[in-house]
């Protein structure tokens, strides 16, 4: 009841209230000391709802509670703290980060085809353990010690490879899907924009006669995805464009934001046998890729979700929970948690050309970037 009164806030004004809500918090975690700023502290604090509780303590309360039970269902709190650290090389994953924002943008600009999703899965070079013994939290002000608990526990064989036959999981769920190879100066947004080129005629085909798409508009209303896998000694990787299966791959009538959570986190890559909502005895659901299964720390999902020009949101997804990258800085703090720094040139590169390549990332949300300064605490 208290989700569904705060999600009627959002409705009656027309932004997604609950979910601003909760990434503002998550933003403010992030910059505070030791990312140890609790939900009741913030909550506490924030100007925005201190002016709300002088007018209706009732309303504050449930704005309170709101938050609190959309972060136990849908919004983990991130690991910052976490088991695993990946190994790989920053600059890449950033660069890549970056195409994607440029690639999102050009769709818009070329075609204004809002609203759609476009969800990028990579899977890193590797992870290690994390030996740093990290006391416990002995607050008991909300669910900080479920947190660190809850990201391996999907991952439970954890000698699997879940990503050794990607497009085999595609082809045999009908998903229709293009795979390049990247490499030399083939992995820029101009590349990427004719990849999706190639990608679109491939939604065309006669075998998919059975999806009504209207290619003139696009990916409007939908949601497609890509996958880049890392692993490997060659200096190429592999990239397939595609389109998840047909119960998460199209944005209802007037969709609520909480949509776009729901899709990558019920399936980006189907596993043999998924079919949809009429599952095979094939079907396995670790095998089906979602946003929010851990796999030890083995993969970083990119998800933009684009409502308009002006509404671009942009989430990680890590270790089986996600938060926004609001602006372009935040993607370094965020990264300085996930990955191994020691490794290779990762130190250098984040202290002396990062900030370089962050500033050509493109996140625009001119409605969040207002309500963001009215709720937060840190006014960073």
């Amino acid at each position: 009841e208290t989700l569904k009164e705060v999600f009627a806030i959002g409705l009656k004004n027309d932004f997604p209230f609950i979910s601003y809500l909760v990434d503002s918090y998550q933003r403010d975690r992030m910059l505070s000391k030791g990312q140890d700023l609790t939900a009741a502290t913030w909550i506490k604090e924030s100007p925005y709802i201190k002016k709300v509780s002088s007018k209706s303590k009732k309303q504050a309360n449930t704005i309170q509670s709101g938050i609190e039970s959309y972060m136990k269902r849908v919004a983990p709190k991130f690991h910052w703290k976490a088991m695993n650290k990946i190994q790989d090389d920053i600059q890449s994953i950033i660069k890549y980060f970056v195409t994607a924002g440029q690639f999102v943008h050009s769709l818009i600009e070329s075609n204004q085809v809002t609203p759609f999703a476009y969800d990028v899965v990579i899977v890193v070079k590797k992870t290690i353990s994390n030996t740093t013994m990290v006391m416990p939290n002995l607050s008991d002000d909300d669910d900080d010690d479920e947190d660190e608990e809850e990201e391996n526990k999907d991952d439970e064989e954890s000698g699997k490879d879940y990503f050794s036959n990607v497009a085999k999981q595609l082809k045999s769920n009908d998903c229709p899907f293009v795979s390049k190879k990247l490499k030399g100066v083939n992995r820029g947004a101009r590349f990427m924009m004719q990849t999706f080129k190639e990608f679109s005629g491939e939604l065309g085909n006669s075998k998919y006669k059975d999806k009504p798409y209207d290619m003139k508009q696009y990916p409007r209303k939908k949601r497609f995805c890509a996958y880049i896998d890392r692993r490997g000694d060659s200096k190429d990787e592999d990239l397939i464009m595609f389109e998840p299966p047909d119960d998460a791959n199209s944005l209802p009538d007037k969709h609520v934001p909480e949509w776009y959570f729901n899709a990558a986190k019920t399936v980006i890559i189907p596993s043999g046998g998924y079919k949809d909502s009429q599952k095979s005895k094939d079907f396995d659901i670790q095998e089906t890729i979602t946003a929010d299964h851990a796999y030890k720390g083995r993969t970083i999902t990119l998800s933009f979700h684009v409502d308009d020009e002006e509404s671009v949101r942009c989430y990680l997804f890590w270790n089986g929970c996600y938060i926004r990258i609001v602006y372009p800085q935040d993607l370094k703090k965020i990264l300085l948690s996930v990955f191994d720094i020691e490794y290779k040139d990762n130190k250098n590169y984040l202290e002396q050309k990062a900030d370089d390549d962050l500033n050509k990332l493109r996140v625009k949300d001119d409605t969040f970037d207002a309500f963001y300064k009215e709720v937060s605490v840190t006014k960073k």
